[in-house]
């Protein structure tokens, strides 16, 4: 009896969870961290638009025993940027480097995806493997509508409108903040649509492209794309899936993801030529030619 009691302790000791806040790039970025007992493998999760680590990936933080999960918050200022991404995605390695962690994996959803394929993509060297759940990494007018369809914050799922209000300071802060990143989403259009396409051929990790398979909000058609452009990866469809495949379906997609982080290298990932369009600067002229990639390159 008393082992017992002493086994089962020892299990809930495993992992502790902490808020850490750090002022990386002149940013103040927050994460909620559930760290295993030798901190050395580490998730870094990325939310979606308006979303917390906390907020987004609650059904992930407790279910990865052999991994530090690393719940990232960014710093919301970025969400009337064009380059909200990127800022992201610099600001979160950058956060990770001042934890200590030199080489992590990466699990994103929905616009935070499309912030992870930039950062796979400009810090190569720090990637293990890359999950990107639900992203985009182009917009339509068509993607526009969809948005534009929860413009009202009172439309959303209560469970997960009520955490992000909660986050921000209150509802009437949080339809604010939507209002300026579909404002921000517009502009972006605008200019070519572009969020993180030329990123994706230098992107050199196994990556692993998740999508549920009636995605109201991101068509499937997205979830091709990105996969077809990452020269390592893999893509699966969850059925009856619909954005938030992660929160809905959570034991099945967390089953998958484990599997994943720990299966060989060469596992059922594809490897083709294709060209990469636009170019990564947004100032040269999009009739540029094509830079060709094939070859596996991890």
């Amino acid at each position: 009896m008393m082992m017992s009691r002493l086994g089962r302790r020892s299990l809930s000791l495993r992992k502790f969870a902490t808020l850490v806040s750090k002022k990386v790039n002149g940013n103040t970025c927050h994460a909620t961290i559930e760290r295993s007992l030798d901190n050395k493998k580490a998730i870094l999760c990325i939310p979606g638009a308006l979303g917390t680590g906390a907020t987004d990936f609650s059904y992930q933080l407790k279910a990865f025993q052999d991994y530090s999960v690393v719940a990232f918050h960014p710093d919301f200022k970025h969400t009337t940027s064009k380059d909200l991404l990127r800022l992201n995605a610099h600001d979160a390695a950058a956060f990770m480097k001042e934890l200590g962690f030199d080489k992590y994996s990466v699990l994103a959803w929905s616009d935070g995806a499309n912030t992870a394929a930039i950062l796979a993509a400009e810090y190569p060297k720090q990637m293990e493997r890359l999950v990107l759940m639900g992203g985009n990494s182009y917009l339509t007018d068509e993607d526009l509508g969809f948005y534009n369809s929860i413009a009202d914050v009172m439309t959303w799922n209560p469970r997960h409108r009520d955490s992000c209000a909660e986050a921000h300071g209150g509802m009437d802060k949080l339809q604010d903040l939507w209002t300026k990143w579909l404002i921000t989403m517009q502009q972006i259009i605008e200019e070519g649509g572009d969020l993180c396409t030329s990123y994706l051929p230098d992107i050199k990790c196994k990556t692993l492209v998740l999508h549920g398979e009636i995605d109201p909000l991101v068509p499937t058609d997205h979830a091709h794309y990105i996969s077809e452009r990452i020269l390592h990866s893999k893509l699966m469809f969850i059925p009856n899936g619909k954005h938030n495949i992660h929160m809905s379906q959570a034991d099945i997609v967390n089953n998958i993801i484990r599997d994943f982080l720990v299966e060989a290298d060469d596992k059922e990932t594809h490897s083709r030529e294709f060209a990469a369009m636009p170019p990564k600067d947004p100032k040269e002229p999009k009739e540029k030619i094509p830079v060709y990639h094939s070859g596996p390159r991890c």
